[in-house]
């Protein structure tokens, strides 16, 4: 009994002696070889990185960040810097939110924001004149109520369903670099104006 006390002693110091050495062993080579041991490091990391599929150009777009202009009834206009996939309220909250004059519905606050965006926030004085009642006859429409999308200003445009600051914006440039809209259709030329959007404000629009 005693012997095999003894040989059982004298296993584990063996093992953690050569534990020992080749933990020793591992820290000289690291002491003596440090530039080989940190390009390993950044190979195991790489190897990790193709494993998970992402490229340096997809690590980069994913965390390049927009900028958007915020005007109108906001405490503080400017350009802003923002995250991709944040939305307009995002950019109100960093614009200082909205003024007390603010319609804070002229706008979608659910929006995905886009790099280079401008959004211009109307006041309630603004928004209610941008309203067209059916049957009011104004600038932008006739007695129908519809609103004419070759004459119509951003405000008149923004009455629409669907159509907010850069909808109508997207709308008013696209009819100064292509001319006036031969049919209503033609709306579904312009980016972010799809079928969807379409159907919801075919009736309440018209061409001249």
């Amino acid at each position: 009994m005693k012997k095999t006390v003894i040989f059982l002693f004298l296993i584990l110091c063996m093992t953690a002696v050569n534990t020992g050495c080749q933990k020793k062993q591992e820290t000289d080579f690291i002491l003596e070889n440090p530039k080989e041991h940190t390009d390993n490091e950044k190979q195991t990391e790489g190897n990790k990185d193709i494993k998970e599929g992402k490229s340096d150009s997809e690590k980069e777009k994913s965390t390049e960040n927009i900028f958007v202009y915020v005007c109108g009834a906001v405490q503080k206009p400017g350009v802003y810097e923002l995250l991709p996939g944040q939305r307009i309220c995002d950019a109100i909250a960093a614009a200082g939110g909205l003024s007390e004059q603010a319609a804070g519905d002229s706008l979608n606050q659910a929006e995905v924001l886009s790099d280079g965006q401008m959004l211009r926030v109307l006041t309630t004085e603004e928004a209610a004149a941008a309203t067209v009642q059916p049957g009011q006859e104004t600038a932008e429409s006739s007695r129908d109520g519809r609103v004419d999308i070759n004459t119509a200003d951003a405000f008149a445009l923004m009455s629409l369903p669907g159509i907010g600051q850069s909808k109508a914006d997207a709308i008013i440039a696209y009819r100064n670099e292509h001319g006036a809209f031969k049919a209503p259709e033609e709306l579904m030329n312009i980016s972010g104006i799809k079928e969807g959007v379409y159907q919801k404000i075919k009736d309440s629009i018209k061409v001249n």
